[in-house]
């Protein structure tokens, strides 16, 4: 993402409710650090700029509406990464201690690299290496 400011629709929902804003000039790194606090109190947050989407408009869109592109959507996925994590270790199970100690090791490190990356801003970004 660019961090040239911009502005951007933000959708958060959850708990029963429903809310819709807009923010201006922002960078949208900075956008995503100020929506954790919504992600934290147990909502869904969605964020669009103001911008037509690059597929187009869906036949039940109304006419005259222009669909956004949406950027993010942020929820909190612990059950999700932990659910994960147990499916790493059922999976372990199948392997002999000495290989699952090498495939565990091997993901620390993977891990740590990822973990270093969105530590230091300058590092080039470890996804799909």
């Amino acid at each position: 993402m660019s961090d040239i400011p911009a502005n951007y629709l933000i959708h958060i929902y959850g708990r029963g409710a429903a809310y819709c804003c807009l923010a201006q000039n922002v960078e949208y790194e900075d956008l995503v650090e100020r929506c954790q606090r919504s992600v934290d109190c147990g909502f869904e947050v969605y964020i669009y700029s103001i911008t037509p989407s690059p597929v187009g408009n869906q036949g039940f869109i109304p006419d005259g509406c222009v669909s956004l592109k949406r950027h993010a959507h942020l929820y909190d996925a612990t059950d999700e990464f932990n659910d994960k994590v147990e499916s790493i270790i059922n999976h372990l199970s199948v392997h002999s201690v000495e290989a699952s100690r090498k495939y565990i090791t091997l993901m620390q490190e993977r891990l740590a690299k990822e973990q270093d990356a969105l530590t230091n801003t300058n590092a080039p970004p470890t996804t799909g290496s």
